[in-house]
């Protein structure tokens, strides 16, 4: 008896249960006992008209990519264009502009300074991979890796901005110790940018 009893009330519960996720929400309850739909209409009137001039906008975030050199970035980075660059390891920020190159980006610094700072970075070594991070279009950053070139004498130096998937101009092959520098600077280059 006492078994047959707690299976009726199992079967009601269950079948209440059904029945109120069945049942609509009541259409009658609006929310405000009190107003009229006049009086609705005039308070959606009177925040149609309110001046949000002096609220902020909204703040637009940075993002970090790993963008394929030739599906897109040798197309929107046309020559001469500049560009902003961080050290991923350093996180020193300087400024280049592409001057060539095909199969990778070719660079040289804008002005003196960012000369300065690249030579700085560089050292002694310059056929290291450096780890970078690109500011390619408005907060829009990739990875890269960058390495020095040196041609016949100093005034004729460039570096050397590798993409994912990019190449040697030399080898006409992808390299790897490239690849490891841009995995390394997307992996630790979104700390950077949060921070801007």
């Amino acid at each position: 008896m006492q078994r047959n009893l707690a299976f009726y009330i199992f079967i009601s519960l269950i079948a209440c249960g059904i029945f109120l996720t069945l049942l609509p929400y009541p259409t009658f309850y609006s929310g405000s006992y009190n107003l009229s739909h006049n009086d609705i209409a005039k308070i959606g009137d009177k925040n149609e008209n309110e001046d949000y001039s002096n609220s902020t906008p909204p703040q637009t975030t940075a993002v970090l990519t790993k963008l394929d050199w030739f599906e897109c970035v040798n197309s929107i980075m046309p020559y001469n264009s500049a560009m902003k660059i961080i050290d991923v390891r350093t996180k020193v920020e300087f400024n280049v502009s592409r001057i060539g190159g095909s199969l990778h980006a070719d660079i040289s610094p804008s002005q003196a300074e960012d000369k300065q700072i690249i030579e700085t970075l560089f050292g002694y070594e310059a056929n290291q991979k450096r780890p970078v991070i690109i500011e390619i279009l408005p907060n829009v950053w990739t990875a890269a890796s960058l390495s020095g070139r040196i041609v016949n004498n100093e005034n004729e130096s460039h570096y050397c901005l590798h993409f994912y998937n990019s190449k040697s101009h030399s080898t006409q092959m992808s390299d790897i110790n490239h690849q490891k520098s841009i995995n390394y600077a997307y992996k630790n280059g979104k700390n950077i940018i949060d921070k801007k």
